[in-house]
């Protein structure tokens, strides 16, 4: 069960990567091309950043806590002893800033300026090698 919750987390992270670069290579116009990768990311991240906190909740669920329960003996008192370290573990990586607030952190700070060097590097990687073959390199 963890195994495949973790795989999903993963999952929507490697399509979080693969947005900007992916559509950088295509033949959209700069402008266009970066409103719509910025619009992607984002949307995949607030994705990315919501499935993370809700599989936390599903993690919980399977391990048998309590939800309604205010302290964490309560919430642990119907789990196994053999998990209640993994659920406390769980129960405290809930605490913080909400998924929300990360996902618009990570917004602002980890996807723009990821997909604003995404495309200067396929944009670099373009002119570099328009200019080899204008010069008749044939390795370009």
């Amino acid at each position: 069960m963890f195994l495949l919750i973790n795989l999903a987390t993963i999952s929507l992270a490697i399509v979080a990567l693969a947005i900007p670069p992916g559509i950088a290579m295509t033949r959209l116009r700069l402008v266009p091309g970066l409103a719509l990768s910025l619009m992607l990311t984002a949307i995949v991240t607030f994705i990315c950043y919501y499935w993370a906190d809700r599989s936390i909740d599903l993690k919980l669920w399977w391990l048998g806590t309590d939800p309604a329960g205010f302290t964490f003996e309560e919430q642990l008192r119907t789990v196994a002893p053999k998990h209640r370290q993994i659920a406390q573990d769980l129960i405290n990586a809930r605490l913080g800033i909400g998924w929300a607030l990360s996902a618009i952190f990570a917004v602002v700070f980890l996807a723009t300026p990821y997909v604003f060097a995404a495309f200067a590097t396929v944009r670099l990687v373009r002119r570099k090698r328009a200019k080899a073959r204008m010069s008749g390199d044939p390795a370009a």
